[in-house]
């Protein structure tokens, strides 16, 4: 019997780090930032999900300890691709990080959360 072949949806995250939406610039580095480290489907569903960490400690994630996983799109609007609604209209919830010099610091904060 032939496997399934899994097709990567077009708006998939690429691996990489991301910014929350809810990240000021007076924040310290890292803060809501995450890694994105995959994109899969649920086992039995076949909704697409996002694998993604955080790069800082907070009462929600266990340090070097937590994944997160969020549907790529749902029905709430909530999901890793979807806006987040705000008073003054609607914004990227995560924007991809593509400056070089930061994802080297990104990196290096990531290496000594999660090595």
């Amino acid at each position: 019997m032939e496997k399934p072949k899994l097709v990567r949806p077009a708006d998939a995250p690429e691996n990489g780090f991301y910014r929350h939406c809810k990240r000021t610039d007076d924040m310290p580095e890292g803060e809501y930032v995450y890694e994105v480290i995959g994109v899969g489907p649920h086992t039995e569903t076949g909704e697409i999900f996002v694998t993604y960490r955080p790069l800082y400690q907070s009462n929600v994630y266990l340090a070097g300890m937590m994944v997160d996983n969020r549907s790529l799109h749902d029905l709430d609007g909530n999901g890793f691709m979807d806006p987040k609604i705000t008073p003054d209209g609607s914004v990227e919830r995560f924007v991809r990080v593509i400056d070089e010099e930061e994802i080297k610091r990104l990196s290096y904060i990531r290496d000594k959360m999660y090595k």
